[in-house]
């Protein structure tokens, strides 16, 4: 492809980037569109969003490009001039993870002792710390040990959202 015609389909290099690392990461940034806030109780709550977190789990599994789409999200999370990039892929998913917590207080599921955008924060903390890890380990690891690390690793939203006992 000429670089003429590279820009008939792309505004520059960092339009490439961003619209690349979407299409790669679109099922597991979409999986949290397949759950209706509106349908959930308190007895459903987790095991819908264990499914979310095992789905997601499945589909990295099958698709060695969102390691790699992966990595580079990272690469650019790190780098102080990409930052924005990778916040905007992350605003739609914490958007909805805002909701998706005020949706849990209503139930009286998740704890309301601390402020939403706080927990959000701290979740995000988490989920991007095993995400890393994950990624930096992908090749070391079978796809039942990532399974379980996932499951573990889920265990401890649990053990940060539930309301603390008086």
């Amino acid at each position: 492809m000429s670089k003429s015609s590279f820009y008939h389909y792309f505004a520059n290099k960092e339009d490439l980037f961003r619209q690349t690392l979407e299409y790669v990461l679109k099922p597991v940034l979409d999986l949290h569109e397949t759950i209706d806030l509106e349908t959930l109780t308190a007895e459903n709550l987790w095991p819908t969003i264990m499914g979310m977190a095992e789905g997601a789990t499945a589909l990295v599994n099958s698709s060695p490009d969102m390691i790699m789409a992966g990595r580079m999200f990272y690469r650019c999370y790190d780098d102080p001039g990409g930052h924005y990039l990778a916040e905007e892929i992350l605003g739609e998913f914490s958007n909805w993870a805002t909701n998706f917590l005020k949706k849990g207080q209503d139930l009286g599921v998740f704890r309301t002792d601390l402020p939403v955008s706080l927990l959000i924060d701290m979740l995000m903390a988490v989920g991007m710390s095993m995400e890393r890890w994950m990624l930096k380990n992908w090749e070391s690891i079978s796809e039942e040990e990532r399974l379980d690390v996932s499951q573990s690793g889920f265990g401890l939203f649990v053990t940060l959202l539930e309301p603390q006992k008086s």
